[in-house]
């Protein structure tokens, strides 16, 4: 592991959270150069590569790998009232044990069974929940029912970041200069970095481990800046949207464009 560490280090020198932005690069990433890049539906480019498909696939079993290039994520927040009873009309998940702080794999069905939508489901207060990636069948449900609740779309407020791998830990600590021990899976610890509010949310599954940082979108070029730079020392590799695939399938983290094909 020290070795392979040692082998790609990134040069964080190039690294540029104050970059101009063009229509071209992704706005919620510091720019950090990539050995190939593909242009997305958003209407900017996401690397395909960084530092190639076989160093970027072993970071995650070896040290950590760091995956910010899909931000901005599809994201709604549900409140009210009746936001529990829509959940529970709406999601295959049981609603009823599920404490604040807490996150769901939510999981949404068609009317003939195929899976419409699947993601991140938190509940961040006692009236309130918030998805991610679950969008638009989301507002699509909550719309064909009468609730008393409101839904908002904050897409473009939230900031994801995924780090995993045996370092994770020891990387976000570092990073957040907070003990991150108590948090269990699927749960979530409040902490900053550089003074900035983040939700840690941890989500590695299958016997891995792993986090997601989330923030304020204006916060994410430096949060995504640190995260390299205090990583960098463990071994921290950026993966692109190749090695993503691949970080997922193994580790139990379910995509629809890839694992839920209608």
């Amino acid at each position: 592991s020290e070795g392979y560490a040692n082998a790609f280090p990134i040069d964080v020198t190039s690294i540029d959270e104050n970059y101009v932005h063009k229509a071209d690069i992704n706005p919620w990433a510091s720019f950090v150069p990539a050995v190939v890049y593909w242009s997305t539906p958003r209407g900017f480019l996401t690397p395909v590569l960084h530092t190639g498909w076989r160093d970027e696939t072993l970071s995650w079993h070896e040290t950590a790998s760091a995956h910010g290039g899909f931000s901005p994520v599809p994201a709604a927040v549900v409140r009210g009232p009746e936001a529990k009873k829509f959940l529970s009309e709406t999601f295959v998940n049981d609603m009823e044990n599920f404490p604040i702080g807490s996150s769901k794999h939510g999981l949404m069905l068609t009317d003939d069974g195929n899976v419409a939508a699947q993601g991140v489901l938190i509940r961040t207060g006692e009236y309130e929940y918030e998805s991610q990636w679950l969008s638009p069948w989301f507002e699509y449900s909550f719309g064909l029912g009468n609730y008393d609740a409101e839904i908002e779309d904050v897409t473009e407020k939230r900031l994801v970041i995924q780090v995993q791998g045996p370092k994770s830990l020891e990387i976000l600590e570092e990073l957040t200069k907070t003990d991150l021990h108590d948090i269990a899976f699927v749960r979530s610890g409040e902490a900053e970095i550089d003074g900035l509010p983040v939700r840690i949310l941890r989500f590695g599954m299958s016997n891995s481990i792993g986090y997601e940082i989330q923030g304020r979108a204006e916060d994410a070029r430096h949060i995504h800046k640190r995260i390299l730079e205090v990583g960098n020392p463990h071994g921290i590799r950026q993966i692109g949207t190749l090695a993503y695939m691949m970080n997922h399938t193994p580790g139990g983290n379910q995509q629809a464009q890839f694992h839920f094909m209608l």
